[in-house]
């Protein structure tokens, strides 16, 4: 018996950042030829739209981590981060 990957019947995959960076695209073409906005505040506020972008995404990594070393909630310490409340750090 022969153990082949799955075939993805998908000939052309665009990850979501890419879709995300295609319409920021049209967008600032849009606001560049039909509403007349300047390339300089174009770039500024797509700069801007980046950074924070690039914030989300990071930050998005670090909402399903677990403390402690056990696989077992019933096991683990809660008292360990008792007097924090609200954060994970």
């Amino acid at each position: 018996m022969d153990n082949h990957p799955p075939v993805d019947n998908r000939l052309l995959y665009i990850p979501p950042i890419g879709w995300f960076l295609g319409a920021c695209m049209i967008a600032a073409l849009i606001a560049h030829f039909i509403f007349n906005v300047s390339i300089k505040m174009t770039v500024n506020y797509s700069l801007l739209t980046l950074i924070f972008g690039i914030k989300l995404f990071i930050q998005a990594g670090y909402g399903n981590h677990q403390h402690g070393t056990t696989s077992n909630a019933s096991q683990s310490d809660t008292r360990e981060h008792s007097p924090y409340i609200g954060g994970c750090h």
